[in-house]
Parts: C-alpha cells; sequence; structure tokens
C-alpha cells in the first residue's frame, strides 16, 4: 500500500482537535454542499467536520464520514480515518466496503493482525466480491506470507479477469517470493490489457533486469523514463544497464 505518515498533522495546518471542536449548531445545506463539493483533503476534513457536528444524521452521515474518512487517508492521519470507519461499520454492519476502508487505514498505521481480522469479516461479509480477497492479500502481503498472499490475489484475479491492476500487484508479490519469470508473465498481461500501465512497463523492466535479460529490461525501462523522467531509480538501473552490456563478451 502506498500511504504515508505526513500531512496536515506534520505541517501544523489543521489540528486534529478540529474534528471534535466546532460548534453543535445544526448542519446547514450550506455546510452539506462544502463538504461534498469540497476538493483538497484539507478543505474535505475542514468542511466535513463542520457538518458532522451539525449531526446531519441518516445516510448524509454516512456520506460525509466516508468523505472525512477518504481525505483523512490522503493526508496520513490513519487513526483518526480509522474512527471514521468505525462509525460508518457501526452503522452499517454488512457493508463489507467500508470494513475493506478500514482494513487499509489500519494497515498504513501498521496493525497488520487488526487488519487481517477486518479483512477476514469483509470476506464473510462479501465472499464474491474481488475487493475483499485484494485486500486481504495485501495484508499478507505485509506480513511476508506469501503463499497466502497470492493465493487471495489469484482468487481476486479470477473474480475479476480484467483487473489489470491486481495482476501488477500479484507480480510484484510473485517478485518478492523469488518467481521472477511468472511476475514477468502478469505484467505482459496488465500490459496487453492496459498498455498505458506504466507501473506495470516499470515492474516489468526491473523483472526483466533481475533475469538479466539486459535489452528486454532496456527497451521497458526507456518507454518509462520518457514518461516519467524523474523517476530515479529507473534512472540509476538504465545506467548499470550499458555497462553490463558492453562487458558482455561478443560471440565468434
Amino acid at each position: 500500500m502506498a500511504w504515508r505518515v505526513f500531512g496536515i498533522l506534520a505541517m501544523g495546518l489543521i489540528p486534529v482537535v478540529l474534528l471534535n471542536s466546532i460548534s453543535d449548531a445544526k448542519a446547514s445545506n450550506a455546510d452539506i454542499e462544502r463538504c461534498i463539493h469540497s476538493k483538497t483533503p484539507n478543505d474535505k476534513v475542514s468542511y466535513c467536520s463542520i457538518a458532522l457536528r451539525g449531526r446531519p444524521g441518516g445516510e448524509m452521515t454516512d456520506r460525509l464520514l466516508l468523505r472525512r474518512g477518504n481525505a483523512l487517508m490522503q493526508l496520513g492521519i490513519f487513526s483518526e480515518a480509522v474512527k471514521d470507519f468505525s462509525r460508518l461499520i457501526v452503522a452499517n454492519p454488512a457493508v463489507a466496503g467500508y470494513v475493506d476502508n478500514r482494513v487499509a487505514a489500519l494497515r498504513s498505521l501498521g496493525l497488520y493482525q487488526e487488519a487481517l481480522a477486518d479483512a477476514d469479516h469483509a470476506i464473510d461479509l462479501a465472499p464474491h466480491k474481488a475487493f475483499v480477497y485484494h485486500s486481504r492479500g495485501l495484508v499478507f502481503e505485509d506480513l511476508k506470507q506469501f503463499a497466502s498472499a497470492l493465493s487471495d490475489l489469484d482468487r481476486a484475479i479470477s473474480l475479476d479477469p480484467n483487473n489489470a491492476g491486481f495482476m501488477v500487484e500479484r507480480a510484484r508479490i510473485k517478485m518478492e517470493a523469488g518467481r521472477v519469470s511468472e511476475a514477468v508473465e502478469d505484467l505482459s498481461r496488465a500490459i496487453a490489457q492496459d498498455p498505458g500501465n506504466l507501473a506495470a512497463l516499470k515492474q516489468r523492466g526491473m523483472a526483466h533486469l533481475a533475469l538479466g535479460d539486459l535489452n528486454s529490461a532496456a527497451s521497458d525501462l526507456h518507454i518509462y523514463i520518457r514518461a516519467v523522467p524523474d523517476d530515479r531509480e529507473v534512472a540509476a538501473a538504465i545506467a548499470g544497464i550499458k555497462p553490463a552490456a558492453s562487458r558482455r563478451p561478443s560471440t565468434p
């Protein structure tokens, strides 16, 4: 998962106390509209907090909590996001999506066993949905339980075979498990489905490099670097390919 612990807490822009310190006045339509139409994560947290303190009730409360919880995730304030998702779960105990949101927040906090318990529960709630197996697979990856992670990603892909993102993530786990050739196969499938998938292109280039296939690595990584010229990891990999290739003995 890619969330990082930084954001408005570190920058000092919106203290978390704001979430609980707005006046208890009844939420106006204007407060709710500002929350719903806010563009930046900071504004979403601020305006949704104002609207929620007005106790809008019912489905609107759920909508505002979800919006604020997702904004808190973007800002790296994961513990507060857990609180919002937990409120949603209490109000809607049969909705797997809210449990899945809390899985992501708990993973971001490094609380992997708690995330795994939630992921198991989400699967119980929605056993035929691909996203719940995908999320549990990522928890197993966090726990370095690669066989279980791959089993869950296999299940997710069987339920949603056109999801190139799932294939890219399964390929990453296969790389971690040392199954590099299989990772290349997954990444090639992902690129065939989504030719503009830069994450897949980069990962396949690095996989080719790990396998010693320098020509294929250079091809993928050069295409990628033209789109993402500031990627230092790829720039360094490309720089290392040329000297390695030049040291190869010529065939008689």
